[in-house]
């Protein structure tokens, strides 16, 4: 499995890993361990690709618990996913079956010459442990903190670094929520906790806002170019017109709770 995933340094000891077109994930790397945030679909080694920004102990958790975010799971012993995202489906999603079949739909990804035939099965029998919001994942002089802001997933959380000043929201800042699904907040009510995240603060606590996602406006038609940007601080105006929420402030006016 290819391990030379597009690697961008978005701040010191602070990485986005774009898989081929596919799902971004990110290394945080503290003084005494690292923590990856979502592990794609499993198409690629993608802890091969994070060992070779760091030799300290990889911790592995995810901002929902859909397949290309938690497919590559099997590549590790364990993996911290909101405990309202821990049912069974977790176990279907991180299949072969069900990997295979998001390669196959992901024409971005095959553009860059893919074949269902390499998602291969994981080496782990993964556990999944329950987190809450308000974990804390302490690194050694950074710290991560679990924000659960339900909307594209029941159990979806957003992931704060405190120090860097970054949030990593997962999929509720994607060109598909999907909350047309059963189960999911109204638009209104997931706007108002967007803001609650997104609040009023001082310019000293101004955060960046990098998607764990998919980059805005990539689609499925493979036609986007191959360059890997790091995740723009893309405005939630333009996100949220596209799924027809009414948001009216971009992310760079707003100010980030941490």
């Amino acid at each position: 499995m290819r391990s030379d995933l597009p690697v961008t340094e978005l701040a010191e000891n602070v990485y986005l890993l774009n898989e081929f077109d596919g799902t971004n994930c990110y290394l945080v790397v503290g003084s005494e361990k690292a923590l990856l945030i979502d592990c794609g679909t499993g198409f690629c080694d993608i802890r091969g690709a994070a060992e070779k920004l760091t030799d300290l102990p990889i911790t592995l958790a995810a901002t929902h618990g859909h397949g290309d975010h938690i497919g590559g799971a099997g590549q590790f012993e364990e993996i911290y996913i909101h405990r309202a995202d821990c049912e069974r489906l977790n176990k279907a999603q991180m299949s072969l079956l069900f990997r295979k079949a998001f390669l196959a739909s992901n024409a971005p990804v095959k553009s860059h010459g893919f074949k269902t035939s390499d998602v291969k099965p994981g080496k782990y029998k993964t556990k999944i442990i329950p987190m809450d919001d308000g974990h804390i994942f302490d690194l050694g002089g950074k710290s991560v903190r679990v924000k659960h802001t339900p909307g594209h997933s029941r159990g979806s959380v957003a992931f704060i670094d405190e120090q860097d000043k970054i949030i990593f929201s997962g999929d509720n800042v994607c060109d598909a929520l999907w909350m047309q699904l059963p189960g999911r907040p109204v638009a209104v009510r997931h706007e108002r906790r967007l803001q609650n995240l997104l609040g009023s603060q001082s310019p000293a606590a101004r955060a960046r806002l990098h998607r764990s996602g998919h980059s805005l406006g990539r689609g499925n038609n493979g036609k986007k170019s191959g360059k890997h940007k790091a995740a723009e601080d893309n405005t939630v105006s333009e996100q949220t017109r596209r799924n027809n929420l009414p948001h009216r402030q971009s992310i760079q006016e707003m100010r980030v709770k941490i």
